[in-house]
């Protein structure tokens, strides 16, 4: 029964991270376009119409917080 609630919960969490990595992006963009964030998040991608200053930027905290949520457990255990 463990096995089957953990595979539900992976299964419930993967589309709403999906969401939030998917629109971050987009949500930068819009706040650029109303001057909330620096200018830079305005850029789209002249083939792809993707914001790509938004996706570089957030893929890089994605990846910081991977790191971080990888190491703070270890640290933790070490003191």
């Amino acid at each position: 029964m463990t096995t089957l609630f953990s595979v539900i919960a992976l299964i419930a969490i993967t589309n709403p991270t999906l969401v939030a990595v998917v629109t971050q992006p987009r949500i930068l963009h819009g706040m650029a376009n109303e001057d909330v964030v620096p200018g830079m998040f305005a850029k789209i991608h002249p083939s792809r119409r993707s914001p790509w200053v938004g996706l570089i930027f957030s893929g890089i905290v994605v990846a910081t917080l991977l790191v971080v949520g990888t190491l703070v457990p270890k640290v933790e255990g070490a003191t």
